[in-house]
């Protein structure tokens, strides 16, 4: 429906305009009382992390892919979001000559996560979101190819969820959970499919009347 039905397209156009905009701009403000700096010092501390964020904020090399800026990376991740439900966003770490962050981002689109094997879910693995006994995720199973690609081989990455040494993130899940222990998220345009496109066949058939009548 968003890439044939106008009005489904203009519903997540307007959501992605009005809410991102040109993208995230960061702010410093440091708690100065906290930490224990003067007004000088933290006023160059803002300053030079502003500075370091733009460096990493906006260059196409925080993309894993070198295509996408910071803002354009927020306006996919976004719409990805409102369009399917729920997306990832995997946190590799790369390093190429000229640039100082091996940090990237990776989106991954939501049609690739599902269980391995096209398994059954069962209490501790639903749509591609493996979870331990008390709900927390353990790791995310992840189709190499997407489900409608001409390569046919359905290959699986399991990818942990946080790291074993570091414990830090691998991986963010981005949803909007709506009941306790949801894994995956829910379009937006989900409830209002049908009428959508009984909408959309009204309009063309009353169109079609109208060329033909003229």
């Amino acid at each position: 429906l968003i890439r044939n039905n106008p009005l489904a397209q203009g519903a997540i156009n307007t959501k992605v305009t009005n809410v991102i905009g040109t993208g995230i701009r960061l702010q410093a403000r440091i708690d100065r009382d906290a930490v224990g700096m003067t007004d000088e010092a933290a006023d160059a501390w803002e300053v030079k992390t502003e500075r370091e964020w733009r460096l990493f904020w906006e260059s196409k090399e925080l993309d894993v892919c070198r295509t996408l800026t910071g803002p354009d990376m927020t306006r996919l991740v976004y719409r990805q979001v409102k369009e399917n439900g729920d997306l990832l966003i995997l946190l590799p770490r790369v390093k190429r000559a000229g640039n100082p962050y091996a940090l990237k981002l990776q989106p991954v689109e939501a049609d690739r996560i599902c269980n391995d094997g096209d398994a059954s879910d069962t209490d501790t693995l639903a749509g591609g979101v493996q979870k331990d006994n008390h709900g927390a995720p353990v790791a995310y199973h992840i189709l190499k190819h997407h489900p409608g690609s001409v390569m046919g081989d359905r290959e699986w990455e399991i990818r942990p969820a946080f790291g074993r040494k570091t414990g830090l993130r691998n991986v963010i899940h981005l949803f909007n959970p709506t009941r306790p222990g949801q894994s995956r998220g829910v379009p937006d345009l989900a409830s209002v499919i049908k009428p959508l496109k009984q909408l959309s066949r009204y309009t063309n058939a009353e169109l079609t009347a109208a060329v033909v009548s003229g």
